[in-house]
């Protein structure tokens, strides 16, 4: 086993044959990675210099894909930034700072905390971000911030803290959310879909 110094890491992730490393440094955040060696072990003389990132404010968790770009969920600035290998910003994931209250738009994160990089049959980019707000989703992005499909995690909400549907208009069904939050869903009850 090897030890690694770090000043405050914010996450850890393997990537391209590398240990990628966030944490805080000179009052921001930097990136830097380490080479995994065919033994499996780590030599802490070989840590890259630290890439600062620019503009982040609370970072919860960094995915790199296979171009070595890097991802992180920032859950103050309720986006996921991309930054280039070098450390450039290049492009924020998410059409606003927050939802709109009465409006749920999915291209709108709510505490973006976890993100996984992944090649579909294709070998195409993907992007996962598990958001903890809100319906507590799960959503799927290409590399270039669109969005492709999403999932929400409402049995652990209903099962926990209840819903229930409108007695004048039972087509709207009411869960409650992450971080008092009330989701209110639209049921086609012939179709199924929500």
């Amino acid at each position: 086993l090897t030890r690694l110094p770090v000043v405050e890491p914010a996450a850890l992730t393997v990537a391209n044959d590398r240990l990628y490393l966030l944490e805080r440094r000179n009052g921001g955040w930097a990136a830097r990675h380490l080479p995994l060696e065919p033994d499996g072990m780590l030599d802490p003389a070989k840590w890259s210099q630290p890439l600062p990132l620019a503009g982040l404010e609370d970072p919860r968790d960094l995915a790199v894909d296979a171009q070595g770009r890097l991802y992180v969920a920032d859950i103050a600035r309720n986006r996921v930034l991309r930054f280039a290998p070098t450390g450039q910003f290049e492009l924020a994931f998410g059409a606003a700072d927050a939802q709109r209250e009465g409006h749920y738009d999915p291209r709108v994160f709510m505490q973006p905390t976890r993100l996984a990089c992944w090649r579909d049959a294709q070998g195409i980019e993907r992007l996962f971000v598990v958001e903890a707000g809100g319906p507590s989703r799960i959503s799927e992005w290409s590399t270039d911030g669109k969005l492709l499909r999403d999932w929400h995690g409402l049995l652990t909400h209903a099962g926990n803290s209840g819903f229930t549907a409108d007695p004048a208009s039972p087509e709207h069904l009411y869960i409650c959310g992450q971080n008092d939050t009330l989701l209110r869903y639209h049921v086609d009850y012939a179709t199924g879909k929500w």
